[in-house]
């Protein structure tokens, strides 16, 4: 009799421990699967930018058309605009955005390049690609004494691109390379803030961006 009970407690001891270590691989099993999830969404960005400075300052006629302007020359100007931007494991990078220019017009541009991780929190890279805009313009009608006569001439004296029609509107289109810098303002588990600079001779806009 004391031999069955011992066997009886033994098997149901067994089948205890059992249990609990399968309930235990199930837990551990489905832990790491939550951990090794990857963010199907990891390395894009929402880019935000904000402001322009200029590497050379506008002529007085050019910052005269300026409504955003910080400074009364046009070096400083408030350029809002949205963008994405992808940047790969290995580095590859990929850039759009869409800005209204400091003459408050539509612009774009469209990069390609690579980014160098410096920290955790920093980072640099090198692109290239285009930036386009509606060529800025001003126009001035008058009459001639036989008929009214509009007349329009290009505001700055921007030479180094393209120009097409696009909807009716004039278009310069100007291959651009960009130094980029970028670096956390601030970062937590949940969300990251990043200041932004994308910089050549001609244009340097800073801004901000938020990796998703």
């Amino acid at each position: 009799m004391d031999s069955a009970k011992w066997i009886s407690l033994l098997v149901l001891m067994t089948s205890f421990s059992s249990a609990g270590w399968a309930a235990g691989y199930q837990s551990s099993s489905y832990s790491e699967k939550l951990v090794t999830r990857k963010n199907p969404l990891q390395g894009l960005s929402l880019v935000m930018p904000s402001f322009v400075v200029h590497g050379v300052s506008p002529g007085p006629n050019a910052s005269g058309y300026m409504p955003h302007k910080v400074d009364g020359k046009g070096n400083t100007v408030i350029t809002p605009g949205v963008g994405l931007e992808y940047v790969a494991s290995n580095g590859l990078t990929v850039l759009a955005a869409f800005v209204k220019d400091c003459y408050d017009n539509p612009a774009g541009a469209l990069q390609i390049g690579e980014t160098f991780k410096v920290s955790d929190r920093t980072q640099w890279g090198v692109t290239f690609g285009v930036y386009a805009r509606q060529t800025p313009k001003t126009c001035e009608t008058y009459f001639d004494g036989r008929k009214e006569v509009t007349e329009c001439w290009e505001i700055d004296g921007y030479r180094m691109k393209f120009m097409t029609n696009l909807g009716g509107h004039s278009v310069d289109i100007m291959p651009m390379p960009f130094v980029h810098f970028t670096t956390a303002l601030y970062k937590s588990r949940d969300f990251r803030l990043d200041f932004k600079v994308m910089s050549n001779f001609v244009l340097n806009e800073f801004g901000f961006a938020v990796p998703f």
